[in-house]
């Protein structure tokens, strides 16, 4: 008889030595959370930037350069969002954000900011996943159009209203010409989207 080697045996669980399936995320998820950010972020930039320009810090480009990052993530957060309810939480979380260097602004005028941003905005939402929900195949620009065609509404008449304050000549920092830059493109785009709404494209009948 072969004499069993002397110390310890190891013990032989085999509990241990099955190895049940981690569950693992779907990368989508971590996708979904890191454009959230980034549009939360995107909108905060927004908010700061367009204050400068009110305050003379900033030129118009910069400001349109914001609206479109922002309305980027707008964009493919309408894609990658995991349901209304979650997509509603951060856009409130993102309307905050662009609000938030506008707290000395009017109760009232921010409320109904608060308002159109909402609503606009996660109607676009409904209608890209009602596009995507509905087609065969994902067309990305189709889906993509009522998104940004509401955000764009809505970008347009909010950042007007949030100049109305400014309209103080005593403190006016930026001058109506520059203004009129962007008032023209806002009420452009209303108009040739909404032509029954009519804004008047020219700055001087206000």
């Amino acid at each position: 008889m072969i004499p069993l080697p002397l110390g310890k045996i190891p013990s032989q669980n085999l509990i241990r030595q099955v190895n049940p399936e981690t569950p693992v995320r779907d990368t989508g998820f971590y996708k979904a959370i890191a454009v959230d950010a980034l549009g939360v972020l995107s909108a905060l930039s927004l908010g700061y930037i367009y204050h400068g320009y009110l305050s003379g810090a900033f030129g118009i480009a910069l400001v349109l350069g914001a609206v479109g990052l922002y309305g980027t993530f707008t964009v493919l957060q309408a894609f990658l969002s995991k349901g209304l309810s979650h997509r509603f939480f951060v856009l409130f979380l993102e309307v905050i954000a662009l609000l938030a260097f506008f707290y000395g602004t009017d109760i009232r005028l921010l409320g109904i900011s608060v308002g159109i941003l909402l609503a606009l905005i996660f109607w676009g939402d409904i209608n890209g996943r009602l596009v995507l929900d509905n087609g065969l195949q994902v067309k990305f620009f189709k889906a993509a159009f009522p998104v940004l065609k509401k955000f764009t509404t809505a970008m347009a008449i909010v950042l007007v209203l949030l100049y109305i304050p400014q309209w103080d000549q005593s403190r006016l920092f930026i001058s109506e010409n520059h203004f009129r830059v962007f008032y023209d493109w806002a009420s452009g785009f209303v108009n040739k989207v909404y032509p029954e709404i009519n804004l008047d494209s020219s700055f001087e009948n206000l």
